[in-house]
């Protein structure tokens, strides 16, 4: 097509966790390539979730498999309290690990669940595609709300104008610019509420031409 290999990071799917205020994302880049980024909404912290090639080689290893580490297709993943440590979800088998050292182990499907998701519908093509698990509660309800621009508590509104972000109570005019660096050519969009309805993150859209 005539984006391909062109536009990248073009969408934000938040997979909030426990506490409502972080959450992971999956960009695809170049060639259908797959980085994973955390962000804690608290600290406006943003990094890779993990190191790839670490994670690939432990997983290999452990698993006796040949995975690619720019085609990691995890499907789901919970980062424990201090984010250093992780249980995912790959090919339908839960695994954990500590990301201090990258070990990784077998682990039991997180209360809420899914064991495994092999019967699941597939999504994606190629390299690429992951199984859909059964959602866990925090990441049913986080999905529910992903791209609608009225908050999970039905208070706030969110929309783009003139290319900037603006809240304003869901019955009332009173309105508030989150932004004012955007503009028509490089507007904000994407709009993803946290499950309390305390954080809303948005791309900063900057074309490729």
């Amino acid at each position: 097509s005539v984006i391909r290999n062109k536009v990248y990071r073009s969408s934000i799917q938040a997979n909030w966790q426990a506490d409502g205020e972080s959450f992971w994302y999956r960009n695809t880049l170049k060639d259908t390539t797959l980085e994973y980024m955390y962000v804690d909404a608290r600290t406006a912290e943003k990094r890779k979730a993990f190191d790839h090639q670490r994670l690939t080689a432990a997983i290999n290893k452990k698993a006796g498999k040949s995975y690619d580490a720019t085609r990691l297709g995890i499907s789901d993943m919970l980062f424990q309290t201090d984010s250093q440590r992780i249980i995912f979800q790959l090919d339908g088998k839960w695994w954990k690990c500590d990301l201090n050292g990258y070990e990784v182990t077998e682990a039991e499907a997180p209360a809420g669940y899914a064991a495994s998701n092999d019967s699941g519908r597939r999504f994606g093509n190629g390299r690429g595609s992951f199984n859909r698990n059964e959602l866990g509660p925090v990441t049913r309800r986080a999905r529910a709300f992903r791209t609608d621009s009225l908050s999970p508590d039905k208070l706030w509104v969110a929309y783009e104008r003139d290319g900037n972000l603006f809240v304003k109570p869901a019955d009332g005019t009173d309105e508030s610019q989150l932004t004012t660096d955007g503009n028509k050519e490089k507007p904000y969009g994407n709009f993803s509420w946290s499950p309390d309805s305390k954080v809303l993150v948005a791309y900063h859209i900057n074309p490729v031409v």
